[in-house]
C-alpha cells in the first residue's frame, strides 16, 4: 500500500509543511543548517528534491534516529560539542 501525501510532517517535535523540499525543510528544526541537512539526505540516500508530504513513516524515524545519534557523520559538522547538556 503506497503511502499518502501528508500536508504536515512532525519530525523531532517541529511541525514542517508537506510540500516544502525535504532539504529545505529540515532547515526548520531548530540546530539543522543546510549543511546538516544536506548531510543527512545523503547519507541516508533520500532525494533532496523529493517533497517531506511524501516520505514515509520509517524515512521519517530514520531522520529522527540519525539526528539523534549521529554517529555515522563526521566530528566537524557538529557544532558546540563541548557545551555541557
Amino acid at each position: 500500500m503506497a503511502e499518502q501525501f501528508r500536508n504536515i510532517v512532525r519530525v523531532l517535535n517541529t511541525d514542517i509543511d508537506g510540500n516544502k523540499k525535504i532539504y529545505m525543510a529540515l532547515k526548520k528544526i531548530r540546530g539543522i543548517s543546510f549543511i546538516f541537512s544536506n548531510a543527512i539526505c545523503n547519507n541516508l540516500n533520500i532525494d533532496k528534491n523529493m517533497k517531506i508530504g511524501s516520505l514515509s513513516f520509517e524515512e521519517v524515524k530514520k531522520i529522527e534516529d540519525l539526528v539523534g545519534n549521529s554517529a555515522p557523520l563526521p566530528k566537524w559538522l557538529l557544532n558546540r560539542r563541548r557545551d555541557y547538556e
